[in-house]
């Protein structure tokens, strides 16, 4: 017992932690606790780490080897969100969550173009939402190319609902675009020939066409294709149009994977599975010019009359 106190006042000397609270409950806790936690909180980082969830009210992971080793394998931001999950004993919300914490769900958590789905997953904690947030949320949990377990965390949040409106109105105004774009006579078909420069009248209009990334696969909302003359099979030219709900609604982590592989050279994608018209097949390559990658977004609304049309020049 003599050791641990020595260790207490030697760690909290070295790492400046204040307040005589934590320098009691720290010790009740090495106190009580296996030799593994107190090698743990041996370093600055796991002291750290055991005060990030001591102030969030942890009862069972501030004090568990295995839970908090995968705790530190969050960012420090992930961490002081996730750290809000109940907490109170061997199922909690918060062990159940860290046990879904496998390598790839946690490099894809501590990319911090991702924490806004992090904080996603605390909505029922009354975190606050930005408008442009929302429809990243919503359009995300509408996706069919998005993570399952972050899918899963985001949809169990109270907002839910308020996602999902933002989910509808998404859904909503993209299928206008696609009934539009298949009209040719329509006013959105001529503004997009306008913006792209390109007589489509010889284009066949292709909608969710699934087209693989570097770690899954992105659904392209609208190709447009065009066949040579010589010969049916032959494409010989692929646009490629997305459709999003407000000019500040991001792209999902796989749309930024294809895009961003146009953008930096990449000239081939290839068709993830047989499109639901089938003519498009699984394993069919396309070839895709950076110059050819349009977005049309409306403004928060689901009204096509008011789109913007723009090339995608940036994923980020």
């Amino acid at each position: 017992m003599r050791k641990i106190y020595s260790c207490i006042i030697l760690l909290f000397s070295i790492f400046h932690l204040q307040g005589q609270c934590l320098l009691v409950a720290l010790a009740d806790d090495l106190g009580s606790s296996s030799a593994e936690f107190k090698e743990i909180v041996s370093s600055s980082d796991g002291i750290a780490t055991w005060e990030i969830l001591r102030n969030a009210g942890s009862k069972y992971v501030k004090t568990n080897p295995k839970y908090l080793k995968t705790f530190n394998k969050l960012s420090p931001d992930v961490q002081a969100l996730v750290a809000k999950f109940t907490d109170d004993g061997t199922r909690s919300t918060l062990t159940k969550f860290l046990d879904d914490c496998d390598d790839d769900f946690i490099t894809m958590l501590n990319q911090q173009e991702n924490l806004v789905y992090v904080k996603g997953m605390l909505a029922h904690k009354d975190q606050a939402f930005s408008v442009a947030e929302m429809e990243q949320i919503g359009e995300l949990i509408d996706n069919t190319e998005a993570n399952e377990k972050l899918s899963k965390w985001i949809i169990r949040s109270k907002k839910i609902d308020e996602f999902k409106t933002y989910t509808s109105l998404g859904r909503s105004l993209d299928q206008k675009i696609k009934l539009a774009i298949t009209d040719k006579n329509s006013s959105l078909f001529k503004k997009l020939q306008d913006e792209l420069g390109v007589d489509l009248s010889n284009y066949v209009v292709l909608t969710e066409v699934p087209l693989v990334t570097k770690n899954g696969f992105m659904k392209a909302d609208i190709v447009l294709i065009r066949r040579s003359n010589d010969g049916f099979e032959d494409i010989e030219d692929v646009i490629i149009v997305e459709n999003k709900l407000s000019q500040n609604t991001t792209f999902t982590p796989r749309q930024k994977e294809g895009f961003g592989a146009i953008l930096n050279g990449q000239t081939q994608m290839k068709v993830k599975y047989d499109d639901k018209t089938k003519t498009l097949k699984s394993g069919q390559i396309l070839t895709v010019s950076e110059n050819k990658i349009y977005k049309i977004a409306d403004h928060g609304a689901d009204d096509i009359s008011n789109i913007t049309i723009e090339k995608i020049k940036t994923v980020k």
